[in-house]
């Protein structure tokens, strides 16, 4: 991707990576759901990772769904 500017390199990327959300491992049977806390106890469905197909089906784990947290 090109970027034109007149910005310096510095001023368009003042902040970039800074702000990392904090994920966690959340085991579900054999599914491991990777979960942004978001606090209260519950958190947003980042990713799935599973071997069975049948996993990536459920409603429930859709990316941005909310997760309770153990």
């Amino acid at each position: 991707m090109i970027l034109y500017t007149p910005l310096s390199p510095e001023e368009v990327l003042d902040g970039f990576g800074l702000q990392t959300p904090r994920t966690v491992e959340v085991r579900r049977g054999d599914a491991l759901l990777l979960v942004e806390d978001t606090g209260a106890g519950y958190g947003r469905m980042v990713r799935l990772i599973s071997g069975n197909p049948y996993d990536y089906l459920k409603p429930e784990w859709m990316p941005g769904s909310a997760v309770r947290l153990p």
